[in-house]
């Protein structure tokens, strides 16, 4: 039966180069039923973001997990860091998805888990991972938590910044933008402004035209609620300046 299997994954492989997007859960499937771990949790992956990119957002979950049973069994065999690589990605985006879903604890385990696969010198995956974590419990409001994972998120890059590069930058100023957010829900006004004051020289200068754009953005909406939703004219120029940033982002859908 698995040579069976084997066989008909090979022949779809040859017959149908330009269709294996198409078919890969079909792939995946004979792939991981013929034990040829490798091609399965390849497969796999492919079929997960084909569905994600649909909104088949059930039968991506179920296909990252299989993914990700097919990636431990080739990790059993062959620990290289590509392999490992591989397997953080399948849980970041699993975590992201059931986040995406509502599913927060599920979430966090899996982020967790992710943390098995990085090395001591991914400190920007592994701040990337501590900031997920935050913001799925801030999602939840649980603010004391999310606040403890953000500042592990900052401690990590921190640790690490004897030349930080521009990936190192992205992520610690989405830290700061995820604090101020998260000030933003509990009402702490001065609190986003001390962040604003600390990151704002570093958003000019580093921060991606989105990343600009959001930093402007939940500015104005701390001095709004600052004023009793009475808008200033510092809150509307700020509110100004972030519709104008905006502009420069390429995607339309992060406007």
């Amino acid at each position: 039966r698995k040579q069976l299997h084997a066989d008909t994954g090979r022949a779809l492989e040859r017959l149908f180069p330009q269709r294996l997007d198409d078919l890969a859960a079909t792939l995946g499937y004979h792939f991981e039923r013929a034990e040829d771990h490798g091609r399965a949790a390849d497969y796999l992956a492919r079929a997960a973001e084909r569905a994600k990119a649909t909104f088949a957002n059930t039968e991506a979950i179920g296909f990252y997990e299989s993914a990700i049973r097919e990636t431990e069994h080739v990790l059993q065999a062959n620990d290289a860091s590509e392999q490992r690589q591989k397997a953080f990605h399948l849980h970041e985006d699993l975590g992201d998805l059931f986040a995406l879903v509502g599913e927060q604890e599920r979430a966090r385990a899996i982020f967790q888990r992710g943390f098995d696969f990085l090395s001591k010198i991914d400190i920007v995956r592994g701040a990337r991972l501590y900031r997920k974590i935050g913001l799925s419990h801030s999602v939840q409001r649980h603010f004391g938590a999310s606040e403890e994972a953000l500042a592990n998120a900052e401690r990590i890059l921190d640790e690490g910044a004897a030349n930080p590069d521009p990936p190192w930058w992205e992520e610690k100023l989405q830290i700061q933008l995820e604090r101020m957010q998260l000030f933003y829900w509990q009402g702490m006004v001065s609190e986003i402004r001390q962040v604003a004051d600390r990151c704002s020289v570093s958003i000019d200068q580093n921060g991606s035209p989105t990343q600009q754009t959001r930093f402007l953005k939940q500015l104005a909406l701390a001095l709004l609620m600052e004023s009793r939703f009475r808008p200033t004219v510092e809150c509307i120029e700020l509110a100004g300046r972030a519709a104008r940033a905006s502009e420069k982002i390429p995607d339309l859908c992060e406007r």
